[in-house]
């Protein structure tokens, strides 16, 4: 979903193209309308920032497992226990450094899916005078999807026998 900025900016880019601009929707609501007329049944799976999407013809749930802030927060497990193992300093009770390192968290993320390239981030002293310093390539994030995709294969198949 964009924000008012990009909305406005594409709205701009539209009329500079000669385009009237009616209305936004959604990726869901593009497909389901392309495929109105259609006598199959549609599967819409549409991975948002909130999460995983699933819209079978006009039936519709949302299950909070693969959207950006689920992968936000599976990579903030994975950098605490990553510093528990190499530091042996545990900061999950420390609101104040896992405050800290998700910021740094959702920043690498959104560099990583707006290039192809690396993302990295070091915080100093982040706790009991313990740096951590993480560098992240495409490989590493593509295995932490595919990790939460398995989650979504299964119910994918769930809801499609329901």
């Amino acid at each position: 979903m964009f924000d008012d900025v990009q909305l406005a900016a594409v709205k701009s880019a539209a009329e500079i193209g000669g385009l009237q601009v009616i209305g936004y929707m959604s990726n869901t609501q593009a497909a389901l309308l392309s495929t109105q007329n259609q006598a199959d049944d549609v599967l819409i799976i549409d991975i948002s920032t909130t999460g995983l999407v699933l819209t079978l013809n006009d039936n519709q749930v949302i299950e909070p497992i693969l959207g950006g802030d689920e992968l936000d927060t599976q990579l903030q497990i994975h950098c605490i226990a990553e510093m528990k193992r190499r530091t042996g300093v545990d900061i999950s009770r420390r609101p104040g450094p896992v405050r800290l390192l998700r910021r740094e968290c959702e920043k690498a993320k959104k560099a990583l899916i707006m290039t192809t390239g690396d993302a990295s981030f070091e915080l100093k002293k982040l706790h009991e005078g313990e740096s951590y310093a993480k560098q992240l390539d495409v490989d590493f994030w593509f295995g932490l999807v595919k990790k939460r995709l398995e989650g979504v294969k299964k119910r994918v198949m769930d809801f499609i026998e329901e």
